[in-house]
């Protein structure tokens, strides 16, 4: 038994031996000649990098899509795409060099001097009979090999419109408690132009800004709001924003004697009489409608046709209140009295 033990012991001594020689001479490779180990091995990445780039290899490209001559008075009305798929052939350096320095200056062109109303474009076909039309960048030796998406260019052209419309704002304002907007939104400017296809120009009517929700609101909303282009498509616009404007005032009161009471649609036959003639009542409103608010601007009436009877001698008059008016309270009297006389024919 403890010749056996023995026998273990010792392998395990020689095993530990044996790892600690290996790392020993991995250190030593490392840490001797390393500058000439260093050198060969970004020798061998230069070679294999040049070996690499050397080699041709196909690949796609995106690229922009410029369209060029229009027709004078003319303007594009199908939507064309910004940027185009396109396979080249080319070595690894030129593809690497287009790809990463250059990609800004390459460009595809499709001229469409000679289109009247509209045309599909097949691409690959196009620019194989065009290759001048491919603008690559100098020092970019590739080869085209066909256009990856979209295959076909659908171009259609309308007569350029113009026409000048108005901005409506999209301002919804719930006041605070004890607070009112006084008059509709200002909005500067309150038209803009807009050009384009002259299809798209007819059915275009108005123009409305971004949806704005404000709740518990104290004070004047007065800020820039981006006009909304979302059924816009095709169409220029002269602005993208807009200043809005909506005043928002404190509710005050204001107390208003001595306005007439009138009767409509008399009989020609029949007069009357009021009593009293006139009523007052107290107003609320904003602060600037209140300084602004005449004794003529609020109607207080009664429609003979619809209220008049013969068994009644009281009657609540109609209170008609201009804009900017809330309500009208503490009105005296709540009724006035009718006497009517029919006219005696001479």
């Amino acid at each position: 038994m403890n010749k056996l033990a023995g026998k273990e012991n010792r392998g395990k001594i020689d095993k530990r031996a044996l790892v600690a020689n290996i790392w020993n001479r991995v250190k030593r490779w490392f840490v001797t000649d390393t500058k000439t180990k260093i050198g060969v091995f970004f020798f061998s990445f230069i070679v294999w990098l040049y070996t690499l780039l050397s080699n041709d290899y196909s690949y796609s490209i995106s690229s922009r899509i410029e369209i060029r001559n229009i027709q004078a008075g003319k303007t594009l009305k199908s939507k064309v795409p910004k940027r185009i798929y396109a396979n080249f052939t080319g070595r690894g350096i030129d593809l690497l060099y287009l790809n990463l320095i250059r990609k800004s200056s390459f460009k595809f062109v499709v001229d469409i001097g000679n289109i009247r109303q509209r045309y599909d474009f097949p691409l690959s076909e196009y620019f194989y009979e065009n290759p001048d039309k491919i603008l690559k960048p100098r020092g970019a030796r590739i080869r085209f090999n066909h256009i990856v998406y979209p295959e076909t260019l659908h171009v259609e052209l309308d007569v350029m419109g113009e026409a000048k419309v108005p901005i409506i704002p999209r301002l919804e304002i719930e006041e605070s408690m004890g607070y009112i907007k006084a008059g509709n939104p200002i909005v500067i400017p309150d038209s803009a132009w807009i050009t384009g296809p002259k299809e798209y120009v007819d059915r275009c009517s108005a123009l409305i800004t971004k949806e704005i929700t404000l709740k518990d609101v104290s004070e004047p909303f007065d800020k820039d709001v981006m006009i909304d282009f979302s059924n816009l498509t095709g169409l220029h616009v002269q602005f993208k924003s807009v200043h809005v404007y909506q005043k928002v005032e404190q509710i005050s009161e204001k107390k208003i004697n001595e306005i007439p009471v009138i009767v409509l649609n008399m009989p020609e036959n029949m007069s009357v009489e009021v009593s009293p003639t006139t009523v007052s009542m107290t107003v609320q409103a904003g602060m600037s409608a209140l300084k602004t608010i005449k004794l003529g601007d609020i109607h207080v009436t009664i429609d003979f046709q619809k209220q008049w009877n013969a068994d009644q001698k009281f009657y609540v008059p109609e209170i008609s209140l201009p804009d900017g008016i809330i309500a009208a309270k503490e009105i005296i009297p709540t009724e006035v009295e009718l006497r009517v006389f029919r006219e005696r024919k001479l």
